[in-house]
């Protein structure tokens, strides 16, 4: 899985709750009648049949089916934070901060992953997770461990993780003069955790580790304490790299929870409590939750009914979506308590429409502590600091509305991301199969703009205008081709080995009057390794191969799909769901894919021969066919190489670290039945796309598109409004054995040769114990190549070989762009004039 597939889970699986209901984690009630990832997870249906008819399905029945898949126990509702993150194998440490106001806060800290070997001499990057309303920090911790953020984070090697625990709830209930019986402990609200409680926090961490800076993930409150922060003590700013909000509570004006109900009564609420001597608000060992969870005991009904918790009540979320195996353990740490002030700071705002203001005490008190009779808004404009929103459109706690207020305040707003499921609330998790979450990296480069200023960041901004890319992003190919005006016609070439492939056709460019009587030339595209067709249609009309080509009214453009894409899924006796379906390599794909797709194209247009363009593995495809099927030769007036993929020696992608391997990796992929590499609806790529959604930074640093990260390419040349309709497309899926052969092809050294089956098939298929290569001098059609200096991929000693062994080169053309690399040949704005230009004059006049 390639870089970009790391912290997705995390992002889309922590967006959850605010009010009383802070739960970064996986709810899944609901799903489908099967295995749902690497944690297993069954439907309430499922357990029936499996338990029999009129069985009680309890927790303790269910546990037995997830946690012990998991490592995992029920036991741990009875653990503190530590002992859970030391039973899961990880190293934990306690600290205790005093704040100026002396209050005493216990953070946890799990400095390196499991497993690893600690280093004294390296300062990792810090990351400090803070939680929500009444709530600890073991929200972030409960899940299997490779879905909670904490462990996610520590086992990547990368990071310093610390927890952080607000004042007043189960662990950081202490202070240095107080105590909590008294009532002047609990004379605090979610303003003294912002201007104590977050500076003590990153004082102490940044101390401790010797770091400069650290980054920051609150989650709802957690989200508020940091702004409160930020806006009272500005200076702090400096000291944060990233901020991540996740459903970030600021303004509640727009909440539909029990708020709207509860805050026209917040000052007799709060004088009737003060009168009854209550100031601690839901603490998990008080007797009403003791007494919830003593009666309901393990019962999932209760628990969902009568007795449900109120974190979830009072946010006026469901347990839809929450694995129901968490919900003893959730039970058993939350509630954690907070004080009765800190509700009711949020009631105040929410009575006070679209602000975010400090706690109000009354016009007298005011007065002595602001200057004023009424409390004053935070000045968010001081949080200069970069900060990133992720928020769901049918979230009742945190509403969108409050949230496009929230970034219209923020002085240094980088992006503020709605995830694209229109049902997303405060405690939704995806349904169907993208509940196999993945994780994704923090990429070291994700502040890259950090070093280039401002410029950076407006420079990948989405122009907001071209809404077309985002449409498009949702589109088919001949959706997109129809969408831009031109006609398309789609075709179907079914393969000598029964490989059913989608071409698409467009006949003639937009608004040109068709002439059946005339037999334009042909030029038939073809894509590369883990691409559809779309690659050549998605940049402006004016800078797309495909429509320049159609609109010069001179060729027949026709586009192909390798099989395993997207479009070419389909098989005359075999489903994809079958292992033998991706039994091929790019050798079957010249061997059989070009032959019948030439075949096709020149009895369905009347042609004799045709021009074939084709990109990276799309040459390579090419070469096998012509080296293989040499008669075929005769049929291509001309072929164009773009990044023309054949030896791979010199790459200086990541293939270099895996192909060491190949036969290791294929011999585990085989044991798993893993034989689809990358298919653009998997659910790591469906959560990548949630999660980032339309933001360019987030997709050019965490959620690089694998294709784009496989390449070791960047984005450098391409026009940054592309981004979210490329990822719509790609990667589309290929076999393993295509990734194999590329491998293979590396470990061969300077060669081009067929798939190496081991020695025994080898001698059966080939006649020999090792992989013949192909005869490149057997490629006597016209070609010419063009290449970048700056191609990590096919780089230009491996082109040099390429032109060495072709039969019948005519020019092999480095373009005169240095730094040009391995995707500019389909994306730079610059394409048409450094490369298109040069072989429009070379095709066939008609």
């Amino acid at each position: 899985m390639n870089c970009a597939a790391i912290i997705f889970h995390y992002f889309v699986g922590c967006c959850l709750v605010f009010t009383s209901a802070t739960f970064p984690f996986q709810i899944s009630l609901n799903l489908k009648n099967e295995t749902q990832g690497e944690g297993i997870q069954y439907t309430n249906e499922w357990l029936t049949n499996w338990l029999g008819e009129g069985t009680n399905i309890t927790t303790k029945n269910a546990k037995q089916l997830f946690y012990e898949n998991e490592y995992q126990s029920t036991d741990e509702a009875k653990m503190t934070t530590v002992e859970i993150i030391a039973s899961r194998g990880y190293p934990v440490e306690i600290h205790e901060i005093i704040t100026e106001d002396g209050y005493i806060l216990e953070l946890h800290r799990i400095p390196y992953g499991k497993g690893q070997i600690p280093n004294p001499q390296i300062k990792k990057p810090v990351v400090f997770l803070q939680h929500g309303f009444l709530n600890t920090d073991n929200v972030w911790l409960l899940t299997p461990s490779n879905q909670a953020l904490a462990y996610i984070l520590a086992d990547t090697g990368l990071y310093d993780v610390w927890l952080g625990n607000a004042r007043g709830n189960t662990y950081s209930r202490k202070h240095v003069s107080l105590d909590p019986s008294q009532e002047a402990y609990w004379n605090f609200s979610f303003d003294e955790m912002g201007n104590y409680d977050i500076p003590a926090v990153i004082s102490y961490i940044l101390a401790k580790t010797g770091r400069s800076t650290m980054s920051y993930v609150g989650h709802s409150m957690g989200c508020a304490m940091f702004f409160v922060c930020m806006s009272l003590r500005p200076e702090l700013n400096a000291k944060i790299d990233i901020m991540i909000g996740l459903a970030p509570a600021s303004s509640v004006a727009k909440s539909m929870t029990g708020l709207h109900l509860q805050a026209p009564f917040v000052n007799q609420l709060v004088i009737l409590f003060r009168i009854l001597g209550v100031r601690a608000y839901e603490p998990v060992d008080s007797p009403r939750n003791n007494f919830r969870k003593t009666f309901c005991g393990p019962n999932l009904f209760l628990r969902y009914s009568l007795c449900q918790n109120p974190i979830f009540a009072t946010g006026n979320d469901e347990y839809r979506d929450i694995d129901v195996n968490l919900l003893p353990v959730i039970d058993g740490h939350n509630p954690a308590g907070t004080s009765v002030r800190t509700a009711a700071h949020f009631l105040q705002n929410f009575k006070a429409g679209q602000t975010f203001q400090r706690y109000d005490f009354g016009p007298l008190e005011n007065e002595l502590r602001y200057g004023q009779s009424t409390p004053p808004a935070y000045d968010l404009s001081k949080v200069t600091c970069p900060v990133f929103l992720f928020w769901g459109e049918n979230d009742k706690v945190v509403a969108p509305g409050d949230v496009a207020w929230l970034a219209s305040k923020l002085g240094n707003l980088k992006a503020s991301i709605r995830i694209e499921d229109p049902s997303w609330n405060h405690s939704k998790k995806f349904e169907k199969n993208e509940t196999q979450a993945k994780a994704i990296k923090i990429r070291n480069w994700r502040f890259k703009w950090l070093e280039r200023g401002d410029s950076f960041s407006n420079e990948l901004q989405l122009d907001k205008s071209k809404d077309r890319s985002l449409q498009e992003a949702k589109m088919t190919t001949v959706e997109i081709i129809s969408g831009r005006g031109y006609p398309v016609e789609i075709h179907e070439v079914i393969t000598e080995d029964g490989y059913i492939l989608e071409l698409h056709r467009i006949p003639r460019g937009k608004n040109e009057v068709p002439n059946p009587d005339i037999k334009k030339p042909v030029v038939f595209l073809q894509h590369g390794f883990l691409n559809t067709d779309n690659v050549w249609l998605i940049t402006p009309n004016n800078q797309s191969l495909a429509y320049i080509l159609a609109d010069t009214g001179k060729y027949d453009v026709w586009l192909g799909n390798a099989r395993g894409n997207t479009y070419s899924r389909k098989h005359v006796n075999l489903d994809p769901a079958q292992e033998a379906y991706w039994n091929f390599s790019f050798d079957e794909m010249g061997n059989y894919d070009i032959p019948a797709v030439i075949d096709y194209i020149l009895t369905k247009t009347g042609r004799n021969t045709m021009s074939y363009v084709g990109h990276s593995m799309g040459c390579a495809m090419f070469f096998v066919c012509m080296s293989l099927r040499p008669e075929l030769n005769t049929k291509i007036d001309l072929m164009i190489g773009l990044a023309p993929a054949s030896s791979v020696a010199n790459s200086r992608t990541s293939l270099r670290f895996q192909a060491p391997f190949v036969n290791q990796l294929m011999f585990i992929y085989q044991i798993l039945r893993i034989r689809v590499y990358e298919p653009v609806d998997s659910p790591q790529q469906n959560l990548r796309k949630a999660f980032c959604g339309p933001n360019v930074f987030l997709r050019n640093s965490f959620c690089q598109n694998p294709t784009v990260a496989i390449t070791g390419d960047d984005y450098r040349g391409m026009d940054v409004n592309l981004l979210p309709v490329y990822d719509g497309h790609n990667p589309a899926g290929s076999s393993l054995n295509t990734a194999a052969q590329f491998a293979q092809n590396f470990n061969a050294g300077l060669t081009f040769q067929r798939f190496d089956f081991g020695k025994t098939k080898n001698e059966e298929r080939y006649g020999q114990s090792t992989p013949p290569a192909y005869d490149l001098s057997k490629v006597t059609c016209p070609v010419v190549l063009f290449w970048g200096q700056n191609d990590k991929v096919v780089a230009p000693a491996d082109v040099a070989w390429l032109a060495s062994k072709l039969g019948n080169l005519k020019a092999s053309n480095q373009v005169e762009d240095p730094l040009w690399n391995h995707v500019n040949h389909l994306f730079s704005p610059d394409a048409k004039r450094l490369v298109y230009d040069k072989f429009l004059p070379l095709l066939p006049s008609p």
